[in-house]
């Protein structure tokens, strides 16, 4: 109760701190994620809740046991949440190896003009298209005109032999709904982030974070010249990685190791 507490009072002084269009993001483990959840609804609003992303720990060795009396943990938690509706971050993206895959074509949140039929399909309730009409028009022209045309030659190959990489909308084989051929190197982060360490023992300190976790963060919720807070900074990771990207910054602690070790690392 006393640390959620201590939590509570932080939280809504964070609040208040935050920008209309800003964000947070709080790190927590099994032990009291529930419970900062809870909180959290209560300060911020149930409606500003974003997501709910899982981070990996270090991996334990197998135990060497028959039985054991729980597994392992492998995953913290980090809540996201924003001060306002108008809160927008963007989505990290990673390299993946390129393929033929086809994805929903469909996007969080409306926008106006973006429902329009296709398909005979509507976006689902709240969602719209990714593209303008006359975009998906054309897109849906070029499968067409692929389909016709060149089916026995793969899409990649085709694209290789043409030199042009066509965008692709089509219907869902079986379920008729519009999907679009992903035709970038690149795919959309989920709230899983397993691609990354969440840890670094670079410092010797205790619970500190990777800067490869902090970079997809800060990059994600803010601009260059955007001041990023940290209130519990521990090695200043935080500190480091906002002042590389350029962001202002301000970090606060009150181990007086933590205070330290920041003050060493970014000088």
């Amino acid at each position: 109760a006393e640390f959620v507490e201590f939590l509570r009072k932080r939280l809504i002084l964070l609040k208040e701190l935050l920008t209309d269009d800003g964000s947070i993001y709080v790190r927590i483990d099994y032990h009291f994620g529930h419970y900062v959840k809870a909180i959290m609804d209560e300060i911020f609003g149930k409606e500003n809740f974003r997501n709910e992303i899982q981070v990996l720990r270090t991996r334990k060795n197998v135990q060497e046991y028959e039985k054991v009396r729980r597994l392992n943990t492998a995953t913290d938690t980090i809540l996201f949440y924003t001060k306002t509706d108008s809160g927008r971050i963007k989505p990290p993206q990673i390299d993946v190896e390129r393929g033929e895959r086809w994805h929903g074509f469909d996007a969080a949140e409306p926008r106006t003009g973006m429902d329009y039929p296709l398909f005979k399909k509507k976006p689902p309730l709240g969602n719209h298209w990714r593209w303008e009409k006359e975009r998906a028009d054309a897109a849906i022209k070029n499968y067409k005109d692929y389909v016709k045309n060149h089916s026995d030659t793969p899409i990649l190959k085709y694209w290789e032999e043409t030199g042009k990489t066509l965008e692709f909308l089509r219907p869902n084989p079986n379920t008729g709904t519009p999907e679009y051929l992903v035709t970038s190197s690149e795919e959309v982060v989920t709230t899983l982030w397993d691609d990354i360490s969440a840890y670094s023992f670079q410092h010797d300190f205790p619970t500190e974070k990777s800067t490869a976790l902090l970079e997809r963060i800060i990059e994600m919720a803010s601009d260059e010249g955007d001041l990023v807070l940290d209130c519990f900074c521990g090695s200043g990771t935080t500190l480091e990685v906002a002042e590389k990207l350029e962001r202002r910054w301000i970090g606060v602690d009150c181990s007086k190791y933590a205070i330290y070790m920041s003050q060493k690392r970014l000088l």
